[in-house]
């Protein structure tokens, strides 16, 4: 009885110890840090007085600098999302969001653990494909998807996001969801949440003028190469590929042309093919569209350092996106033929070849966290309320997109606030 009773004791006495470093701890949060506006904390546990204290290293970040601005078309605020703490999120009091994918989960875990694993800064949200919980949720995620009749029953207090990194050529009407949609996810700049498919950052206190001894034509024998599967591309780009091999080697693999090879990662022989004999490769996009600049440009071509000629976005997305002297913009050649001059030149002239490269070494791709971004702004409560009004014009509007040279055509965004309100 009595050894029964000391443990009775000795467990009162841990409860109480623990109770103690409870008090002590919540004690010791300033309650004027949380209420600071817009901080990004970094929980870190220390030692003082012989207490365990939670600290909070706080960095400020400007929330006009968190949601798009159409004053500034090529800031696509992706480095300040992703480093966003509101200042209404406690992340000992704020309760999750749920964020309902509409069109399933794919490849993503349900529940918290996407944002868990990204290590977000706020990580108080959770997937689900679970349909009973749409009703409940705090966002409804639309993937390139038909809303359906079912928006008669919607939550006026959910967010509804449409994601699509499809250019408008090659996605469904949007009309259903005029005055529905809050936020959008796509590759554009102007988007609420950008989604590129890949985002290049200098790092910091790189100097372009670095010295760069590597010779990245050595041993490339062959000139222009192109994987391509779609051969109907509403900016003709096939035809353009035909018209420049009649006056420079272009091999062109896959689906529309003579050559093969299935698979294109790092480590395949796809890109060792390119690594190794390649000089140019053409990035050629299945639309010309603002903004849109895909894989082909930053995987197929620049990390297989391969020089790409480039066709798709206009010029000055590409001076945007892409690296420093990094590509060969096919517009600004009067024809293919000169083009293809110009790709002769640099094969004989190694230095001038090299000059593309020069940006080397002074920058990464990055991952931009979407979810993580995603999971920042939905606790965010200050967000001002908005929807867009027309999300059809808005993302297929004629100034967005062109089937003739960007050269020929004056189709460039200009008052894409008119459908967003």
């Amino acid at each position: 009885m009595r050894f029964y009773k000391k443990r009775f004791i000795l467990s009162l006495v841990f409860i109480g110890f623990c109770y103690v470093c409870y008090i002590a701890l919540i004690g010791n949060i300033p309650l004027n840090d949380l209420e600071m506006p817009r901080k990004h904390y970094d929980i870190l546990w220390t030692k003082k007085s012989e207490k365990l204290v939670l600290q909070f290293h706080q960095h400020s970040y400007d929330p006009s600098k968190v949601y798009s601005n159409p004053d500034d078309p090529y800031h696509d605020r992706i480095l300040e999302q992703m480093h966003f703490v509101p200042n209404s999120y406690d992340p000992f009091r704020s309760s999750e969001k749920i964020i309902y994918m509409f069109d399933g989960l794919g490849d993503l875990p349900s529940g918290r653990e996407k944002f868990v694993f990204d290590k977000c800064p706020v990580d108080n949200c959770v997937l689900t494909d679970d349909s009973i919980k749409m009703s409940d949720a705090d966002a409804v995620f639309f993937k390139d998807s038909y809303a359906g009749d079912f928006v008669k029953d919607r939550n006026p207090d959910q967010i509804w996001i449409l994601y699509m990194l499809e250019s408008p050529f090659h996605t469904p009407d949007l009309t259903t969801f005029n005055g529905l949609i809050n936020w959008t996810a796509t590759y554009r700049w102007d988007s609420t949440l950008t989604a590129p498919y890949e985002r290049f950052t200098l790092h910091k206190n790189i100097s372009m003028n670095k010295l760069n001894t590597r010779n990245y034509a050595n041993g490339k024998k062959k000139k222009v190469a192109w994987f391509v599967s779609n051969c109907g591309a509403m900016n003709q780009r096939l035809e353009y590929a035909k018209e420049l091999a009649k006056y420079i080697e272009v091999d062109i693999f896959g689906a529309c042309g003579e050559l093969q090879c299935n698979s294109f990662d790092e480590k395949n022989s796809c890109s060792k093919l390119l690594q190794r004999e390649y000089k140019f490769y053409l990035a050629f996009e299945n639309s010309n569209c603002r903004y849109y600049i895909t894989e082909k440009f930053f995987r197929n071509a620049l990390w297989n350092d391969v020089l790409p000629v480039v066709m798709g976005a206009p010029k000055v997305d590409y001076e945007h996106a892409a690296p420093p002297n990094s590509f060969i913009y096919a517009e600004d050649f009067e024809t293919p033929e000169h083009l293809a001059n110009y790709l002769h030149r640099l094969d004989q002239n190694d230095d001038e070849y090299n000059e593309y490269f020069k940006w080397k070494g002074t920058g990464d791709l990055i991952d931009t966290k979407f979810f993580c971004r995603l999971c920042s702004l939905l606790h965010d409560e200050s967000a001002t309320p908005r929807y867009y009004k027309d999300i059809e014009k808005w993302w297929r509007t004629p100034l967005t997109c062109t089937r003739d040279k960007w050269s020929n055509s004056s189709h460039y965004i200009t008052d894409w606030t008119a459908t967003f309100q």
